[in-house]
């Protein structure tokens, strides 16, 4: 067992390869379903439950991707629509 913690970087390191990790845009999905759960709680509406979830499984599914060229797209996009309220 202490051999398969001592191993386990190395394995997350190589199940990571090709893989295109957090970026700008996942971090602004994982702000917005955290931001959608603490909403749910302090008002208790069910709809925003569900939004979290969906928010959580697109930024676990862009993290994990190997198409690294379509997610660059994306968080560019993201980068270029969140640069304009930044300029005011």
């Amino acid at each position: 067992m202490k051999n398969f913690f001592a191993q386990l970087p190395y394995k997350i390191g190589a199940f990571m390869v090709g893989r295109r990790g957090m970026d700008n845009f996942n971090v602004a999905l994982l702000v917005g379903s955290v931001i959608c759960m603490v909403l749910e709680i302090l008002f208790g509406w069910r709809v925003l439950s569900w939004i979290s979830f969906v928010l959580l499984i697109v930024c676990c599914v862009r993290c994990y991707s190997k198409n690294i060229a379509a997610r660059e797209k994306e968080n560019q996009k993201w980068l270029a629509a969140s640069a304009k309220p930044k300029r005011w």
